[in-house]
C-alpha cells in the first residue's frame, strides 16, 4: 500500500484479534454489497435470456385467458340476470331493477377492483348466490300450462 494512498477502513485493526490483511475478520465487511434488483419470478425462458420471447409468451397466456373467459363472464352474467327477470318479484320494475343492478354491478366490479383475480372471485360469489337462490325456488303445479304438456308424467 502506498504511503500517500487514504487507509483502507477494512483494513482497520480488528478488535477480535485477528490481524489486519489476513482475510480472517468476525467483522461485518465493510464494502457496500452491490444493489439487488427487485426480482419476481422468473421463467425459463427469462434465465435463458431470451426476455422478449418470455414477454410474448405471457401476453399469449393473457389473450388465451381473456377469449375463454369472456364468454363465460357474459353467459354467466346473463344467465343470472335473466333468472332474477323471470323468477325474480312479480313486480316486473322490480325485477328489472335488480337484474340490470346484478349486471351494472358485475361490470363494477370488473373494471373497478384490482387485482383482476379478486374481481373475478367477487363476481363468481355473486353468481353462486343467484344460482343458489334459483335452485331453491320450489317447484309448482298449479300453474296455466300449455295443453300438450299439462298432464304429469306419473
Amino acid at each position: 500500500m502506498a504511503a500517500d494512498a487514504p487507509p483502507d477502513p477494512c483494513e482497520a485493526k480488528n478488535p477480535y484479534g485477528s490481524p489486519p490483511g489476513s482475510g480472517i475478520s468476525r467483522l461485518p465487511s465493510c464494502r457496500p454489497t452491490p444493489p439487488v434488483k427487485n426480482r419476481t419470478r422468473q421463467s425459463i425462458r427469462e434465465q435463458a435470456g431470451r426476455p422478449g420471447r418470455a414477454r410474448s409468451w405471457r401476453l399469449a397466456r393473457v389473450a388465451l385467458g381473456i377469449l375463454l373467459l369472456t364468454p363465460l363472464l357474459v353467459g354467466a352474467s346473463g344467465w343470472a340476470g335473466l333468472a332474477l327477470w323471470f323468477d325474480g318479484p312479480s313486480a316486473r320494475l322490480l325485477a328489472g331493477l335488480l337484474a340490470g343492478g346484478l349486471v351494472s354491478t358485475v361490470v363494477g366490479v370488473l373494471l373497478l377492483v384490482r387485482p383482476l383475480r379478486r374481481g373475478l372471485g367477487l363476481v363468481g360469489v355473486l353468481w353462486l348466490l343467484v344460482l343458489g337462490w334459483w335452485l331453491h325456488i320450489p317447484a309448482r303445479n298449479d300453474r296455466n300450462w300449455q295443453p300438450d304438456v299439462a298432464r304429469c308424467g306419473w
